[in-house]
């Protein structure tokens, strides 16, 4: 995921990955399969459906060769897990680069299988909804495995397996927050000065507190998980990106003023996230007031839509930046005025990436949204108040087999 494109040196994906592709064919046909289906995408949106069509199956020819390849360049470095040395380093990469980009492929076009086999017969189904899981589990253990046998190799001395690393924690975390059938794996710490790495310690930490099976007053009382230290970690990640943009070349006081939107859109959603977790200990009997929290709740929702209804998405990259807040902002629209603006941003953000990632998410919001209203009915007539969260509804269509990832 490329947060920014301020200038093309600065874009690790041309600078790092790429040279990648002239040593790798697994890689190649990972990166050409991206490329054709977003060609597809692109032209299906501009009513060009013979491109489309064309485009797609050709992607899938692509993604087919990838995955038979990386088969073949995997081999080696799985016979030898416990003996890899330091000269397996570039092949390690060239793994880990094909498996994002797979990764890639797989989340930005879920569930495609169905339309694959009435496009193009002749073409093997590749891919489901869910298939992005099993590369994310390899890309974990490869790295981690990586990092116990060839330890003299720093992160710091390998930009490339920097970046990679980076990525692929930037993944799991979002991947962890809506998938409940895997714990959070924390596969590298980020470093400080890494963009929006901050945040996404911070989701990553709540997220695994949340997984926790019971979520005692004594467990809640002990960790770090209390609003005022939240409020302060998320300041601090606030305050850290908002000195990044103030080194960092933009090249346009635009591309400034979104950047600086899209730091407190992750704030704000931030502090939604960490405290909807808190609020369902508090259904547990945590000392946490729940009417202050959903005080709280409330005043950065409204603050969180403000952000949002200035943001216009006439860029892929600003689409793609606000995928999760739009998301968590979805999680607190109670109004039809709310979910309205949420639905027509995610549908923005698809129309201008080309990217059909967000079509999961807006059918669980939607599902949530009934669900819940329905419950407001029923407690109008029952007299019974209980908070209806997006986790636990989440939770429970999970295990029906709708898998979602929110990225």
């Amino acid at each position: 995921m490329v947060w920014t494109d301020w200038q093309e040196q600065d874009n690790p994906w041309r600078n790092q990955i790429m040279p990648m592709v002239l040593k790798s064919p697994a890689l190649l046909n990972a990166v050409l399969a991206f490329a054709s289906k977003h060609i597809s995408a692109i032209a299906n949106s501009n009513a060009n459906l013979e491109l489309s069509r064309n485009e797609f199956g050709q992607s899938n020819v692509f993604m087919q060769q990838a995955l038979n390849l990386l088969a073949v360049e995997l081999q080696p470095l799985l016979s030898s897990i416990d003996r890899l040395e330091v000269g397996a380093q570039d092949c390690v990469n060239q793994v880990l680069a094909t498996m994002l980009v797979l990764i890639n492929v797989e989340t930005v076009w879920p569930g495609q299988s169905i339309l694959r086999r009435a496009l193009s017969a002749n073409v093997n189904t590749v891919l489901d909804s869910s298939v992005w899981r099993t590369h994310l589990n390899g890309a974990r253990t490869l790295l981690a495995q990586r990092t116990k046998y060839i330890p003299t190799v720093n992160f710091e001395d390998d930009t490339a397996l920097h970046f990679l690393a980076q990525e692929l924690f930037t993944t799991n975390t979002f991947a962890s927050i809506t998938n409940f059938q895997d714990h959070a794996n924390d596969t590298i710490e980020e470093e400080p000065s890494a963009i929006f790495g901050d945040f996404l310690k911070i989701l990553q930490e709540i997220t695994q507190f949340e997984r926790e099976p019971h979520l005692e007053p004594s467990l809640i009382q002990s960790s770090r998980i209390t609003p005022s230290f939240l409020r302060t970690l998320f300041e601090n990640a606030r305050a850290n990106n908002l000195t990044l943009s103030r080194t960092s070349k933009f090249s346009t006081r635009q591309d400034l003023l979104h950047f600086t939107r899209i730091v407190n859109s992750f704030y704000y959603g931030g502090l939604i996230y960490a405290h909807q977790v808190l609020l369902k200990s508090c259904i547990l009997g945590s000392p946490f007031s729940a009417t202050n929290i959903e005080g709280k709740i409330l005043d950065w929702k409204t603050e969180l839509f403000k952000i949002l209804s200035f943001m216009d998405i006439d860029k892929p990259s600003q689409g793609q930046d606000l995928v999760w807040p739009l998301f968590i902002a979805g999680s607190e629209a109670f109004d039809i005025a709310e979910q309205q603006m949420v639905t027509r941003k995610l549908e923005e953000a698809m129309r201008w990436t080309g990217f059909s990632n967000c079509r999961e998410a807006l059918q669980l919001l939607n599902a949530f949204w009934k669900s819940r209203e329905a419950a407001t009915e029923s407690a109008n007539i029952t007299g019974a108040t209980k908070r209806h969260d997006w986790i636990s509804f989440a939770r429970n269509w999970v295990k029906k087999g709708r898998i979602v990832l929110v990225f």
